[in-house]
């Protein structure tokens, strides 16, 4: 009895130290597993240096193979470039990513190669030299990673295992709208001795992989609140992935759902994880370098991806889905307007031949209170709106000299324009037949959208609630079907809804 007190004292400091290292690993921590889930991804280049190539030289090829115009190929080689980071969110090896890192060797490329001092090389020709860059596999990327047993042991360098295609990727992320890809890994990969990827067996739905789990991004109060941010960003050991800590600030804005920390993030932590207690709440997408007085790192919250999710369920059934709630997006305390679309399902079929479904071709979506005749006059003049944009991006980037040698406008107008921040500016220089359209297109309310239809004629439409929609669908040969209306729901997924296809 006499060391009671003794006893008393070290269960206090035990439970004590259990307590503070319980409290700190649920605010700052991150499984082998996690860790081993956030991938590096990337593409197969050829990659030719080439001389004399002409200014105006767009790729091409015939029979299959490269064509220069008759420039000289000096060298030929392939090169595996590292372009992001990708989550795995499945066992069976579902990455969800942004869209710039899967597309950003989507199309060949053309640059000047340099000479050490920073100015082109010019080769014993007289002429200069350039490097033409050309994704072998445009569908697909390769993905490294290191598995939790090597993670267990201290090796964290990932290598490359596998080759994951392309299931779904957005094209609007140049507007910093969305910024979304699926790929599902497809077979093995490895490099050989000539360090050049190979590819190897496919692989089937027992693969066991480390994998991320999903978590409502909505739930957490922010203030000092930390998050950890994993992913490749190409400094140090690139083959390591870069793990930070920062704090949960909230929301860009209270439109919009992107989400704000402090956890540093560089260029190729694109489609890396953002974690809150070891679950995924959201995919890094854009750091800050712009404005380095704001070190606030921009995650797109893991609800933008439902609809990826809600695509993949129906176009390619046989993969499996991480857990997720549709009800995570009704805890988003934005004003986005994402919360009000629904996700509608739709099988294209032939009108004589059920059994038959419409192969290709494109499916027009528009609100069911204008008329085909409006819509086309609206699509006519949204190119037109575009593109005054654009002249007004190039007006805010550039000397409005370097503008007009490219575009030929009035320079008084220019001036003006340059002056113009926010769209609905740009209105007071418009005509009064265009004013309505222009309006329409600034509000942006939904007015239309073209979806491309499988070869199995199935399509995932992205609509508002409780609508009426009109539908026509649109031949290869540029014919189009007769007009089909859609009542929309409430309900998050609806379909699918068949549909008899007849001119």
């Amino acid at each position: 009895m006499k060391n009671k007190p003794v006893l008393i004292i070290l269960l206090f400091l035990i439970l004590n130290i259990a307590v503070v290292s319980g409290e700190t690993k649920s605010s700052d921590w991150i499984s082998e597993e996690t860790v081993a889930s956030v991938v590096k991804l990337s593409s197969l280049l050829k990659v030719y240096t080439v001389e004399g190539l002409a200014d105006d030289y767009k790729f091409k090829t015939v029979n299959g193979k490269p064509d220069f115009g008759g420039a000289e190929v000096l060298l030929e080689e392939d090169d595996l470039v590292s372009v992001g980071t990708g989550v795995i969110v499945t066992a069976q090896g579902l990455i969800i990513t942004n869209a710039h890192v899967f597309g950003a060797y989507l199309e060949p490329e053309i640059k000047i190669k340099k000479n050490p001092a920073g100015k082109p090389l010019i080769g014993k020709s007289g002429k200069t030299v350039k490097y033409v860059l050309v994704n072998q596999y445009p569908d697909h990327m390769f993905v490294g990673l290191c598995d939790v047993e090597r993670l267990k042991k201290n090796d964290e360098k990932q290598r490359l295992a596998y080759i994951a295609e392309k299931i779904m990727w957005d094209s609007d992320y140049d507007d910093y709208i969305r910024d979304r890809a699926v790929l599902k890994i497809v077979n093995e990969a490895s490099m050989n001795e000539k360090q050049v990827p190979v590819i190897g067996k496919k692989c089937d739905d027992k693969l066991n992989l480390p994998y991320s789990r999903l978590s409502n991004p909505f739930e957490y109060e922010y203030l000092e609140k930390k998050v950890r941010s994993i992913g490749f960003p190409g400094v140090g050991d690139p083959n390591r992935s870069s793990k930070t800590s920062g704090e949960l600030l909230g929301f860009e804005d209270e439109s919009t759902s992107n989400i704000l920390h402090t956890s540093w993030i560089s260029n190729g932590n694109s489609g890396g994880g953002l974690f809150y207690k070891d679950k995924l709440i959201g995919i890094n997408t854009w750091d800050n370098q712009s404005n380095p007085s704001r070190p606030v790192a921009i995650a797109q919250p893991n609800t933008y991806w439902n609809e990826a999710f809600a695509y993949t369920k129906y176009i390619y059934p046989e993969v499996n889905l991480p857990a997720y709630s549709f009800d995570w997006i009704k805890s988003d305390p934005s004003t986005e307007k994402y919360k009000d679309e629904v996700f509608v399902s739709v099988q294209l079929v032939h009108k004589e031949k059920t059994n038959k479904s419409v192969r290709n071709g494109l499916l027009v979506v528009f609100r069911d209170d204008i008329t085909k005749g409006y819509l086309e006059d609206y699509i006519e003049k949204e190119s037109l709106f575009k593109r005054m944009w654009d002249i007004i991006e190039l007006l805010w980037k550039y000397n409005i000299d370097e503008v007009l040698e490219k575009i030929s406008i009035d320079r008084d107008l220019a001036y003006k324009l340059r002056s113009v921040t926010k769209r609905k500016e740009l209105r007071q220089f418009l005509t009064d037949d265009i004013v309505g359209f222009y309006d329409l297109w600034c509000s942006n309310e939904f007015v239309y959208d073209v979806y491309k239809i499988t070869d199995n004629g199935k399509a995932v439409l992205t609509v508002p609630k409780n609508s009426k929609l009109k539908l026509i669908y649109l031949y290869d040969d540029d014919t189009e079907s007769k007009e089909y209306s859609l009542s929309i729901k409430a309900d998050m997924e609806q379909g699918p809804f068949t549909i008899k296809i007849g001119k």
